[in-house]
């Protein structure tokens, strides 16, 4: 049950941070006036969750990975990697909630039904965001060096969903293939994959299935 309670804190902490900003949600990694350089959206409601086991899966192979680059010089010393915030963007249409396109983080009100878009997931690469529609970073056993990984879906054979209405739900990889929902849970407006990203989305999602059944690493 831990996991779940912990994207419930941390989406508790970004709901707390948009009532304190105009209603817009943390940018995936912003230019710190506090820590005198960039850090990731952990580092920006660490003092609304200020918890840092709220940031690490127990299970997750990669959560006592160290990152020097999301903000670690903070009380709590390292922040795990086990989540990622849904930066969906193929570079014209479908972005998710915390894509690049909305660099000073976007509006609340942006995104058309909050309880079907998801937030943040569950994963074993060391960046601070997760992006479907990019299997050259998310189809890979976890390597330290170049910091890729995959979707964790380390929970009998599911991972753990934060969807932007606050709920958690855990779901198999291959359920959350956008292309074949009727509304696409990884776009702000449940737009659909094109036929090219839809393959990419399946790649990464059949990459993530594959590894539950060997036992992730």
């Amino acid at each position: 049950m831990s996991c779940p309670s912990n994207l419930k804190a941390i989406g508790l902490g970004m709901m707390q941070y948009a009532q304190d900003n105009d209603e817009m949600l943390p940018p995936r990694q912003s230019n710190s006036e506090v820590y005198g350089r960039t850090v990731s959206w952990r580092a920006t409601i660490w003092r609304y969750v200020n918890n840092g086991a709220a940031y690490c899966c127990p299970i997750n192979p990669a959560a006592t990975d160290e990152d020097n680059e999301d903000g670690n010089d903070l009380e709590q010393d390292d922040f795990s990697r086990s989540y990622a915030v849904n930066s969906t963007n193929d570079g014209h249409h479908g972005f998710g909630p915390f894509a690049d396109r909305f660099p000073q983080g976007l509006s609340i009100g942006q995104i058309k039904r909050p309880e079907l878009v998801v937030g943040v997931v569950e994963t074993t690469a060391a960046f601070n965001d997760f992006n479907l529609l990019f299997p050259e970073g998310f189809t890979h056993v976890r390597d330290l060096n170049d910091r890729t990984g995959h979707l964790f879906s380390g929970h009998n054979g599911a991972a753990n969903y934060l969807y932007m209405d606050g709920h958690v739900k855990a779901m198999p990889p291959m359920a959350m293939l956008g292309s074949k929902a009727k509304f696409n849970p990884w776009t702000i407006d449940g737009a659909p994959f094109s036929p090219d990203d839809a393959k990419k989305a399946r790649t990464v999602l059949e990459f993530s299935e594959k590894q539950s059944q060997k036992g992730t690493k």
